[in-house]
């Protein structure tokens, strides 16, 4: 019934109307007669419509559908009939004729659905296109805008599409009819992302119970990904469907109106399988409550019931023509041939001798031959043979033969039982056995017998194998041919033959296939073979899809390699599109073989690659553990040397150990207690130049210790870079949280430094291996001229970290070939820094020193880059004497990390005595406070050290005696030493000089002892003379004394008579009364008067 479907847009809304208002027109009686030249109305020209229905009621009426001659002609218009009923329900295969009150069921050739609008599913009898050429007027399709990637897309979220941008809308093929217009599409969008490709209908269900949405589709799209969405209402009712072969679903809606979508959506990446979804038919049950008329079967199609709700296909070899409304179908002519619903049938061509396929029959043990018999192919089994013989200069079927026995890849024929057999698990044959000999031998380490699964007759289909067939198909899949397996001929369209099987791999291997596809059709989606292979031990990878690019009658092989060990079910697929039934549309497989799975025999005993190994007797080569490596095909697993080591299985080169490090015990990795042994050259202590020279020109050993750098849980930031990378360090270990540095699987990274690329979806390992190297003075300037404000030593201490074997990159700056990524770490001892930071040695936005190297270089000035502190690094400073206790402390005089190890000293005290200014030890000395006494300096000493040591002169102590002190005028006299001394030296008997180190005259020897010898050699000769000359003069005196005497004696006693005179004689007198010459006179006492004496006196 007209109407009930309403239009998707204004512009049909306005279109419906007009339309009502020109049959309403139409019933209003004409106002001008008819033309003379008018023919007569007859009842072809009879038109009829119903009225709206108002409270359930409508009118029936008639009218012309041209202007004709009413008075001329017999025909009349009949009445009007109102007050029909309008809920009146009419069943599939029924309808409800005009103007009447009871339903009618349709005749042969046709049928109805009953109260259900149909759009699609099958061929338009009156154009002989399918239903969907063109796109009817009540859908809308049109493309909108998605974001993002996820495999649970948010149906609710894209209730309401976006609007379309600029460069999606024109990425996007919205849906459209196929080229026959037997199915509607959702568009070839394999270039495009981001999208969701949608068709809308809106509908009236009239019925209050009953009503459904009921359609058939069939979608392949990246699994989890892509697929087709159904909404009811902005409602999804239909998940994500990424997958399904032709599929019919209902879903029962109320009455009223209801909006409904079906959505093709695509996310951000991955176009995978057909990339499109397709709908054959869509129903809209209960859209009216009645059909008012039947329609004719389309051709192809016949019914010969009454009353019904479809059309019967005509099966092979049988058709019906167009128009249709066929009661039955008619058998095709000699020599032609049909497929399943065929509105007319083809010419059968005649055969060639590729159109006969061989039957191998069973190995004969006493001729080693089979028979070999041949079929002709079939178009479609046991219905329509691909040729007809009977045609003139048709090839015939080949006569019987026997052919050699032959065996599959990797088996040998076993003579006696004429079988084939596989060699024993971890064996291979031997090339050219000797007779008797076994076939086959146990494999060598080195190594493996890698099982081969070949299959080249297909007279059966092998274990693990299956075919199915997937819309318009004339079988259930691939057909056997004894030397090939066949799609079929000739298909029909939106069709796919899927060719389906498992294999387990034990190891890395391959899987190859030998085909050929021809294609008659055009279009490169129209006709096209394609291989799934999916890893079913793999959760979260899809399948992947190869094409299997057309060939056109050539045979070519395509080799895929398996990388990874697992259960894998592959599908060649072979597809149709918008193509009916075309005879050459056809592939064929010849042969195919699975190269290291779990069946099959071994060939060949293979060399290990490069990385693997094996023991004797195996069936694969397996990665070499860690700790091991395989430098050489089939050089077997060997340990790596010291020094080196492997961390993942598999190695073909071992990886250097850091300098400074050392190789575990067992290989697996490298051992480092992040301590670092070298020279250190200081500069000179001040006021110490001579004194803390360095022990050796090479500098003073010591060692650093960065293990107070690692944190096991945050790497340290290390700066960005002009793209928006971000660089973070450790040191010491690789493990750490993932927050900065991690994989794109969201797994840390162990390394000691990674690059965070600035989408911040993954990280860059910059270098997982430390190594430990002297400070190079060159990236110190190259630091101190980048950041000139920061301070800088003069002659810094520290030394460089290598952090090595990153991922591999830069292959473009290094002819083509990847290099391992490198960090390099200026580590510049700075006493006050701290921890510090590290930051790019070049400074501004770049971490490369040249672009594209993959080599890296920072600057990190820290506590911890100075070595750890030792005794000699601190000086002991001696607090003042308070109370009889003083406080010693370490004071540190060279840059190191690290507490002192000298801990602060309380030690008891004492005063020591003061000097006459009040100077502790005369200032010449130190206090001894544990005792109270002085310890003087050096040329100093006494109580207070007021004096000169022995042999040291002067006011300050500072000048020594001749000799020395330790040989004070070379020990043979005495110094005239102290502070007011003269330093001059007084010589002992037998010595002479300044140093009286010299024999004094008359002294010899060693000791300068006297010389023996007579009083001549004493005496000189003027001595003989004046002692002669002083005994004469003595002689003389002694006369004259006597002389004088004996006259004195004379004079005295004439003058004094008998009085005796005391007479001293001498040379002299005074009034004391006492004269001296040799002999004592003496006068009286009473007498005064001075007497005269003899000698000098007188």
């Amino acid at each position: 019934m007209a109407g009930l479907v309403l239009p998707s847009s204004p512009r049909a809304a306005v279109l419906l109307g007009l339309m009502a208002l020109f049959a309403i027109c139409s019933m209003l009686p004409l106002s001008f007669a008819a033309a003379a030249d008018s023919e007569p109305c007859t009842l072809e020209d009879i038109a009829t419509s119903y009225t709206p229905c108002m409270a359930n009621k409508r009118s029936a009426y008639y009218y012309w559908r041209r202007s004709c001659d009413t008075d001329t002609s017999d025909v009349k218009l009949p009445q009007t009939k109102d007050n029909l009923p309008c809920d009146l329900v009419c069943e599939p295969g029924t309808f409800l004729p005009f103007a009447s009150l009871e339903c009618s069921q349709c005749q042969p050739g046709f049928y109805s659905l009953g109260g259900s609008e149909m759009f699609g599913g099958g061929i338009d009898p009156s154009t002989g296109e399918g239903g969907w050429q063109p796109l009817p007027p009540q859908f809308v399709s049109e493309c909108s805008s998605t974001t993002g990637s996820t495999s649970a897309w948010n149906f609710q979220a894209m209730a309401s599409p976006k609007s379309m941008d600029a460069s999606v809308e024109a990425s996007c093929n919205s849906w459209a009819s196929n080229s026959n217009g037997t199915s509607l599409a959702s568009g070839d969008n394999r270039a495009a992302h981001n999208f969701s490709a949608n068709l809308h209908l809106n509908v009236v269900f009239v019925r209050e119970t009953g009503n459904l949405i009921r359609f058939t589709y069939k979608v392949d799209a990246e699994r989890g990904y892509d697929g087709l969405i159904f909404y009811i209402d902005n409602k999804a009712v239909l998940p994500l469907t990424s997958y399904a072969p032709w599929t019919t679903v209902e879903f029962p809606v109320t009455s009223g109106h209801h909006a409904f979508r079906w959505s093709y959506v695509k996310d951000s990446s991955v176009t995978f399988g057909q990339d499109m979804a397709l709908i054959d038919s869509i129903v809209a049950v209960g859209a009216s409550f009645a059909s008012d008329h039947c329609s004719s079967c389309p051709p192809g199609s016949a019914t010969a019931e009454h009353g019904s709700t479809a059309c019967n296909n005509c099966d092979y070899n049988a058709f019906s023509p167009a128009p249709g409304g066929a009661t039955q179908c008619q058998a095709c002519p000699e020599h032609t041939y049909s497929f399943r619903g065929a509105a007319e049938c083809n010419s059968h061509v005649a055969c060639k001798s590729t159109d006969f396929y061989p039957n191998f029959g069973a190995c004969s043990a006493s001729t080693l031959t089979r028979p070999v018999t041949f079929s002709l192919a079939e178009i479609v089994q046991n219905h329509i043979p691909v040729c007809d013989i009977t045609l003139p200069g048709s090839a015939q079927v080949p006569e019987p033969t026997e052919d050699e026995c032959t065996c599959e890849q990797g088996q040998f024929l076993n003579t006696a039982t004429a079988t084939c057999e596989s060699c024993p698990v971890g064996s291979a044959l031997v090339a050219d056995p000797a007779p008797g000999a076994p076939a086959c031998e146990i494999c060598p380490a080195g190594t493996a017998a890698v099982r081969v699964e070949s299959v080249t007759e297909w007279s059966a289909l092998p274990a693990g194998f299956s075919t199915y067939c997937d819309g318009g198909c004339d079988q259930s899949g691939w057909i056997l041919r004894g030397n090939r397996i066949v799609s079929g001929y000739g298909q029909g369209d939106a069709m796919d033959s899927v060719l389906q099987f498992t294999r387990v791999f034990l190891q890395p291997g391959t899987f190859e296939i030998e085909y050929d596809l021809f294609c008659s059709a055009v279009g490169n989606r129209v006709c096209i073979m394609y291989l799934n292979m999916d890893n079913l031990d793999d959760d979260i990878a899809d399948p992947e899809t190869y094409a299997l690019n057309r060939t056109n009658g050539s045979r070519v092989t395509r080799t895929f390699t398996i990388m990874t060990p697992g259960t894998y079910t592959f599908s060649v697929v072979f597809h149709l599109g918008a193509v009916a039934h075309v005879r050459n549309n056809v592939a064929r497989i010849y042969r195919m073989a699975f190269k290291g799975v779990d069946a099959g025999s071994a060939p060949v005993c293979e060399p290990c690659m490069l990385g693997f190994g094996s023991e004797p007797g195996s069936q694969q080569c397996s990665p070499c553990p860690v700790g091991t490596y395989a430098p050489t095909i089939g050089s077997g697993c060997k340990p790596v040397p010291e020094g080196f080591f492997t961390d993942v299985p598999g190695a073909s080169t071992p990886i250097a150990c850091g300098s400074g490090t050392t190789s575990k015990p067992d290989g697996t990795g490298c051992l480092t207690d992040c301590l670092y042994h070298a020279m250190a050259q200081f500069e000179p202590l001040p006021g110490k130049p001579e004194g803390d020279a360095p022990s050796s020109e090479a500098g003073t050993p010591r060692t650093w210790d960065l293990n107070p750098l690692y944190n096991p849980e945050l790497m340290y930031f290390a700066g960005t870079d002009s793209i928006g990378h971000q660089y973070f360090l450790n040191v010491c270990g690789t493990k750490h949280s993932s927050v900065v540095c991690y994989d794109a699987s969201g797994i840390p990274i162990p390394t000691f430094a990674c690059q965070h690329v600035f989408d911040g979806k993954y990280s860059v390992d910059l270098g997982r291996v430390i190594g430990f190297q002297p400070l190079d003075p060159a990236m110190v300037d190259l630091a101190r001229r980048t950041r000139p404000n920061e301070p800088w030593p003069a002659n810094p201490l520290g030394l460089t970290l290598i952090f090595t074997e990153g991922t591999l990159g830069c292959a473009a700056s290094h002819g083509g070939r990847a290099i391992p990524r490198r960090t390099d770490v200026t580590m510049v001892c700075d006493p006050d820094a701290g921890i510090g930071m590290p930051v790019p040695i070049a400074g501004g936005d770049t971490a490369e020193l040249e672009p594209r190297s993959c080599r890296y270089s920072f600057v990190w000035r820290s506590t911890h880059a100075c070595p750890v502190c030792v005794d000699e690094d601190f000086e002991l400073v001696r607090g003042e004497c308070v109370d009889g206790i003083r406080n010693i402390s370490a004071k540190r005089v060279r840059p190191c990390a690290g507490a002192v190890s000298i801990p602060p000293i309380l030690e008891p005290c004492f005063l020591c005595p003061v000097d006459g200014e009040g100077r502790m030890c005369g200032g010449h000395g130190v206090c001894d406070e544990q005792t109270g006494t002085c310890a003087c300096a050096a040329n100093w000493s006494g109580e207070t050290c007021e004096s000169c040591d022995a042999g040291v002169f002067g006011p300050e102590c500072s000048q020594f005696c001749p000799g020395g002190v330790d040989n004070v005028c070379s020990g043979h006299g005495s110094c005239s030493s102290g502070r007011t001394g003269t330093g001059i030296c007084s010589c002992s008997v037998g010595w002479t000089g300044d140093q009286c180190n010299s024999c004094a005259e008359g002294f010899e020897g060693d000791t300068c002892e006297p010389i023996p010898a007579t009083i001549r050699d004493v005496v000189p000769w003027w001595a003989f003379l004046v002692g002669f000359l002083g005994l004469m003069l003595l002689a003389l005196l002694l006369g004259l004394v006597w002389y004088q005497k004996r006259r004195a004696e004379h004079k005295y006693s004439l003058l004094l008579g008998s009085q005796p005179l005391e007479m001293d004689v001498g040379f002299a007198g005074s009034k004391d009364g006492h004269l001296a010459l040799g002999e004592e006179f003496h006068l009286p006492e009473d007498d005064d008067e001075d007497i005269l004496g003899v000698g000098a006196g007188i």
